[in-house]
Parts: C-alpha cells; structure tokens; sequence
C-alpha cells in the first residue's frame, strides 16, 4: 500500500473485501482523526467486524489505502498492525480461563518484549488493571473464576496494556453493566485527551452519542454518511441505518397486543443457584416477561437453572409439575435456551449454517428440518450457501441462526438470557421481532437482558407487560403496564433507592 495522505490520524481509502459473491466491503472511506472517538454504526452484515479486522490485520484486503499519520501501514496479520500501535478488542474474548488474570494480560502483549523483571510484570498490570476500574482484584486469579462482565474488563485492560495510537473497541460494552460502561466510557475519554484515535463500534445509541465525537454510518460495505455526534439524533442515525423513514419502518414493525394465554410456567420457592433467595412468578401463553436487576443478582443462574444447567429442577410446566434434569430433558418438554454468549453456548464455529441450524432437531427431537436455505432466508439472514462456515457470518446473522434453531423446535417457553448481547441495532431489532412473534404464535418467553432500555421496548407498557427485577436471587418488585419505565427498571434494581438494605 502507498501513501496518500499526509495528515494525523487514521485514513482509509477504496477499501475492498469480496467473500465468495458476497461482497463486505465496497470501496469504504473513512477518517480518524487523532485525539477522537469515532462511532460506527451499521445493521447487520454491514461490514463493520470486516473493517475492524482488516485494519487490525487479522483480514487482508483485495484492495484499498490505510495511513497512519501520513505513513503507509501494511498489517497482514495482526502482529504487523500491533507493532504500529494498532490495537482491538473484539467482542469474542482472547483469554485463556486456566491462566491467571496477570499471566492473560502479559500474554503476547507486552511493549518491548517479554523478558521483564516480575515486579516490573506486577507493575505494568497493576497499572492496567486500576486504569480500568479493577485495581482491587487479585492479579493471581484465575480467569475461569471470573463473572462474565470482568472477563471483558480484563480483555479491555490488555488493550490499555498496549498503549495504542490507534483503539478499536468493538462492542466490548454490550457484555457489560452499567457501572462498567460508566468506567469504559471514561477510560476512552481519556486515552482520546492523550491522542489516540478510537473507533468505537456499538449499538446502544445513546452510549454513542454521549461517548463520540463523530459518527459514521456503514450500509452495504459503505460508509453511507458521517454525523456530528453533537447535533445529531438517533433517529436521523437510524433512519441511515436502516435506508428509509424510520416512521415508515415502524409502522412496519408494529404488532397488536395479544391478550395473556394459558399459564406455561409456575415457580413458586423455586431456588436460584447461587443465591440465598427463590422465585415466585407466572409466564403465560403470548407474553414476553422482563427478567431485570444489577449483576450477579441471579437473573442469569434462573434461566439456566429452568434448562436444566444446574442439576434437576422443579417446576410447574403447562399445568403439569415437571422435573427438569438436563438440557436435553427441557429440550423433549418444549423449553429452548438462548444464549448471548454465542461463542461459547451457541454456535459450532467450524461447522456450516445448515448444522447450525439443524442440529438440536436432528439429534435431540429426531426431526428434520426440509429446506434449511427456506428458513434462513425468513429469518434475514444474509449469507452465500448453507454449507459455509457460521463463522463467516457478523454476530447479528450467527445469532440469529442460534435463535432459530430454537423456533425450528417449536417451543412452549423460551428462555433469552441476554440473547443479543453483541448485535448491532438493526440485528438486535429483528430478534427482537422474532421474540415477540413467537409469543404471538402462543409461546412463552422470559427474557433476561442488562440493558434496561431493550427490556422496556420489548415487552412494552401495555396493560398486560410484565417485568420482574431480581435482586439476591429474589423477585422484589414487579412492573406492570404503564408503571413500566427504564427510570423505574434502575431504581427497583438498586437496593438502597428502593428500601432495601444488602445483608
């Protein structure tokens, strides 16, 4: 690549990538100026993941310029990318769980070379670890005894390791809670104040709107128009997004409200793993029933203990009192599990869409599924054949293949635990759309998220709208109809505000 710009910060030019027919990116433009953060935004399979590959060297590129600060940079893989300061954080975690979180973060990473002193290795990730919120924890535990949300902390903290001219941050805040956000959010600001250029890669549009000092679109592989973070609205940002009205696209979408069906499911003292409280609640026929509360408070623990991730369980299913003892007995009684972390619980990397799709109807209810191309053309998937690897595909199309695996079984109640945690807008909009289309064909779903503005718009404010906040493992309020607000989801999550005390 040769040089065509001489000015500060990051410059792309004709950017190019083709996958078979399917082309990701199409003569893409863009700028990142140092000491700034620039959003991107884009639906699903828009290019985003490829650009920020391509730029940290982990894609090559069939054509196209980058400059940093006027100097050509060639990254065909990305060490090259990494020894000119370029630096991401993808939305798949890089840690090793049987190494220690001092060991993960040295790991491959460290300026100038590996051979250090040990205090200089406790120095430098004792550092790193303050720099984003976790100077408290222990540099000697081990990653698998670390909650989720830490995890993507720690891996945010290995890219501030780096010390990077250039940070791209892809969706890291979608796994995260609110108080962790708040940390990422100023940690960018800072390292924007120091000079880095940032590319901040998300789909909670408020959070870039507040972070981002300009935000560019991505359509088909282009960047379609870029924004003034600061003069901006969502709804222009949307509307670009989309290619059309954003009124237009709601009409669309609207669904009627369905009266409640019979009850599926019944807990009553049903115990939640982990936590010293149990569940009272009802799910009936039709609905999407919030799950909401702070981390760690046992929202995710009920839903896996209801699939049978945690030993038998107890419950009251269709009437009927039922005894759950592993996921493939919840799976023959009608129950499906999503899960948000894709890599890991929801997809087989190397095996093809086809599989992916068909896999719990094969081998679990004996079931085929007759033209699988037919089923992930209805669930708007983008993608060149069935038999290509799922890999290939953005994490808004993986996820929704994972989820329809789950329609294709026809289930009585559905589980969503944070089911599009790392999808972009438009994605997370269409699952969206496919959950409470299943509860309008009958079904039951519970849907657990940590975003509390996606549970208020998908369960709604009309009078039969449900949400449960969870705090110790414990139903302690309950949100019906209009009382429903993201205002009021936050404050029956904090124990303080609401009256309670933790004990």
């Amino acid at each position: 690549m040769n040089a065509t710009a001489d000015a500060s910060g990051l410059r792309i030019r004709g950017l190019r990538k083709a996958y078979g027919a399917v082309l990701a990116l199409r003569e893409l433009d863009l700028d990142v100026e140092r000491g700034s953060i620039h959003g991107l935004l884009g639906g699903n399979g828009s290019g985003k993941s490829t650009l920020a590959k391509i730029i940290s060297g982990a894609v090559v590129p069939d054509a196209g310029v980058i400059t940093l600060d006027g100097v050509a940079v060639t990254a065909s893989r990305p060490a090259d990318a990494l020894a000119n300061g370029i630096v991401i954080t993808y939305q798949e975690l890089s840690l090793l769980p049987s190494l220690s979180v001092r060991d993960n973060l040295v790991l491959g990473r460290i300026p100038g070379g590996v051979f250090r002193s040990r205090a200089e290795t406790i120095a430098l990730t004792d550092d790193a670890l303050a720099a984003v919120g976790l100077g408290e924890l222990d540099g000697e535990t081990l990653v698998a005894e670390l909650p989720q949300n830490v995890r993507y902390m720690l891996e945010f903290a290995k890219a501030i390791l780096w010390r990077p001219r250039v940070l791209i941050v892809d969706e890291i805040t979608s796994a995260l809670y609110r108080d962790n956000v708040a940390t990422v959010s100023e940690t960018l600001r800072r390292l924007r104040d120091q000079g880095t250029a940032i590319i901040f890669i998300g789909h909670r549009m408020g959070e870039i709107l507040d972070l981002c000092d300009r935000v560019s679109v991505l359509r088909n592989g282009r960047i379609t128009a870029g924004f003034d973070a600061a003069t901006t609205t969502e709804e222009e940002l949307l509307t670009e997004m989309i290619g059309r009205p954003l009124a237009e696209a709601r009409a669309a979408s609207a669904v009627d409200v369905v009266a409640d069906g019979p009850r599926v499911l019944r807990l009553r003292d049903f115990p939640t793993p982990a936590q010293p409280g149990t569940i009272d609640l009802d799910v009936h026929a039709g609905r999407v029933v919030g799950i909401a509360g702070l981390q760690g408070q046992g929202q995710r623990e009920l839903l896996r203990a209801l699939f049978g991730l945690h030993g038998s369980a107890h419950f009251e299913l269709d009437g009927e009192d039922v005894t759950v003892r592993s996921p493939h007995s919840a799976v023959r009684r009608g129950i499906a599990y999503v899960s948000g972390d894709r890599g890991p619980e929801g997809t087989f990397a190397i095996r093809s869409l086809g599989e992916n799709l068909t896999v719990t109807s094969d081998l679990v209810l004996r079931r085929r599924i007759a033209r699988p191309k037919a089923v992930l053309e209805s669930l708007g998937v983008r993608f060149a054949r069935v038999g290509q690897p799922i890999s290939s595909l953005s994490g808004g199309n993986q996820q929704k293949i994972v989820l329809g695996r789950w329609l294709a079984t026809s289930p009585r109640l559905l589980l969503a635990d944070d089911a599009t945690k790392g999808v972009d807008v438009a994605a997370r909009r269409e699952l969206h759309r496919l959950l409470v289309d299943l509860a309008a064909e009958g079904a039951a779903v519970v849907f657990a998220s940590s975003d509390e503005e996606e549970l208020v718009e998908v369960v709604g404010t009309d009078p039969g709208s449900v949400i449960h906040v969870v705090y110790r493992g414990a139903v302690v309020r309950t949100l019906r109809g209009d009382e429903i607000s993201v205002e009021r989801v936050i404050e029956a999550s904090l124990p303080v505000t609401s009256g309670r005390t933790p004990q």
